[in-house]
């Protein structure tokens, strides 16, 4: 049973806006949407609010606009809506009345809704209120360019060089901004390399105004255009028109520069497409810890369940460069814990890991190592390729003697070593940081503290081993989610390492992490971490120097 009757809690609604004075005109009460008007005097003159009570009332709040008002701030430009309170649905009181709520807050919007008011501070939330981003577009669409940009002063209008991505040939369109010139063809901009690919190039042109041009018909904002500034040009049968006006990028502060961006194909009707913003500053605004991470090389040997989400990972973080080895292909019935589906089965994991972070994260390079370590020809100056130059070795290959191998190439090329396993059943895992620097133990001393029980082992299924129709060997269970925690867990880990010291991402006091899903009994546990320090032991002659283990 609902805790509230809609149509009692409207007719209470209504009580309380005539109590407050208000002259409301409501229709009948009903299931549907429900306008009701409200008139307020303004200085002798009286304008009708409309507020809109929704089906899923009060659930969420009632939207008001004012049809009749124009504000710079707090309003809608096209539908008139009045922001009331902060954007978002926790912000709304499901005890405060409507005519509480406007008694209180539509003198502020009076006091504060025009775009030279000083008395705003501490009135109003301090966000910025971006012009373009009022303009709907196109479902689908989307033109990416450098959020950075900055046209040079005296710019009114020039050309534009769109790279369309050939998928979109038919509408929506989505594309790269590729470059803005002059009139006379002197360039201005230029994409970032990242975003440079081939495809359909569209030209087109840019228009730089004082002032936003408030027209919510992408038609009839092209027609203005082409009336007022780009009269008598020649346009093709595709033309992109880029809008650059000045908007807030910061609370009260209208000197960034929005872009808006006008399609118009053949004979069809014109529509807005989604500007992107995908510069470097764009792209590292919401990870503010990670910045230093696009200096960052990583080596990530093994690409299953736990490196390939890996290797993803890092280039979404911003990592400057991903090395990616291993020697198997996709096979079908692994997609239920690898992170791409069906269309990638049979191709090789490097090549498909490879090919996905440079289509969706570009800023990161990718290299790639496709052979069986210590059976293929030519592995010497592979692994040298994987290495050099890189700043920490990640070891995701869940076999006990690649990674023995792994963590002492790690030490001899002076790199950090991060090692991620899961447990049979997905029960737990392991995750292993050894330092270069001698400042922790090595491969034999993990593995010494591990007999002498000062390292315990994570939890695991006494015997979980399926061998699936068609494959040649068997393979452990568990699920996807569950090793995605321990697979996040190393990329925590090896993210704290990389950037140690940096100002940036916290340290990890930890070397070892041992991580419990589950109980002995394989019951649920809320996840469980258990951090060691791996010091090296005195007399380890790998750390000491004195030969080999």
């Amino acid at each position: 049973m609902l805790w509230w009757d809609r149509k009692a809690r409207i007719a209470w609604e209504l009580d309380e806006l005539r109590r407050a004075g208000y002259e409301v005109d409501a229709p009948d009460i009903t299931d549907d949407i429900m306008t009701v008007g409200i008139i307020v005097d303004l200085d002798g003159d009286k304008h009708r609010l409309e507020a809109d009570f929704g089906e899923l009332y009060p659930y969420f709040r009632a939207d008001v606009r004012a049809p009749t008002l124009t504000f710079d701030h707090h309003q809608h430009p096209f539908s008139k809506n009045l922001c009331l309170v902060r954007r978002g649905t926790d912000t709304g009181d499901v005890e405060q009345s409507l005519a509480a709520l406007l008694k209180e807050q539509f003198p502020q919007i009076l006091a504060t809704g025009w775009a030279g008011d000083a008395t705003s501070r501490g009135v109003e939330t301090e966000q910025a209120e971006p012009v373009t981003a009022y303009f709907a577009p196109e479902a689908g669409s989307a033109i990416f360019f450098d959020g950075g940009w900055k046209l040079p002063d005296g710019f009114t209008t020039g050309r534009l060089t769109v790279v369309r991505d050939p998928e979109s040939r038919k509408r929506p369109f989505r594309g790269v901004v590729a470059e803005v010139a002059t009139m006379a063809n002197e360039r201005v901009l230029s994409a970032p390399p990242y975003l440079c690919h081939p495809g359909d190039r569209i030209e087109g042109y840019v228009v730089k105004l004082s002032a936003p041009i408030l027209e919510p018909d992408a038609a009839r904002l092209y027609a203005e255009l082409k009336r007022t500034r780009l009269r008598g040009v020649h346009e093709g049968k595709t033309v992109v028109i880029a809008v650059v006006v000045p908007e807030e990028h910061a609370w009260r502060d209208a000197s960034g520069e929005g872009w808006l961006f006008v399609v118009r194909e053949g004979g069809n009707p014109c529509y807005f497409a989604r500007p992107a913003r995908v510069g470097e500053n764009d792209l590292r605004a919401r990870t503010p810890e990670l910045h230093a991470l696009d200096q960052k090389t990583v080596a990530v040997f093994g690409l299953g369940c736990i490196g390939a989400p890996s290797a993803i990972e890092f280039a979404r973080s911003g990592a400057g460069a991903v090395r990616i080895a291993d020697c198997d292909a996709v096979a079908a019935g692994t997609i239920v814990r690898w992170p791409l589906g069906l269309p990638t089965v049979g191709h090789a994991k490097t090549e498909v890991v490879a090919h996905f972070i440079r289509t969706n994260y570009p800023r990161t390079k990718v290299g790639r190592f496709g052979g069986r370590i210590g059976a293929t020809a030519g592995e010497h100056a592979a692994l040298f390729e994987m290495t050099e130059g890189a700043s920490l070795l990640y070891d995701a290959s869940a076999e006990p003697d690649l990674s023995y191998f792994l963590a002492d190439l790690a030490r001899n090329r002076g790199l950090p070593y991060v090692g991620v396993s899961g447990t049979q059943g997905g029960w737990g895992g392991v995750v292993v940081r050894l330092r270069a620097d001698g400042t922790t133990g090595c491969w034999y001393c993990l593995q010494r503290a591990r007999d002498e029980g000062t390292i315990p082992a994570a939890p695991a299924a006494a015997s979980s081993d399926v061998q699936p129709v068609g494959c040649m060997d068997p393979t452990f269970t568990g699920a996807s989610f569950d090793l995605a925690t321990v697979a996040l867990t190393g990329i925590r880990i090896a993210i704290a390492t990389l950037l140690e010291g940096e100002g940036g991402y916290p340290a990890a006091p930890w070397d070892v992490l041992v991580i419990r899903l589950r109980d002995a009994s394989g019951q649920l546990l809320l996840p469980q971490f258990e951090g060691f320090t791996l010091p090296p032991y005195p007399d380890c002659p790998a750390c000491n120097g004195s030969g080999s283990v």
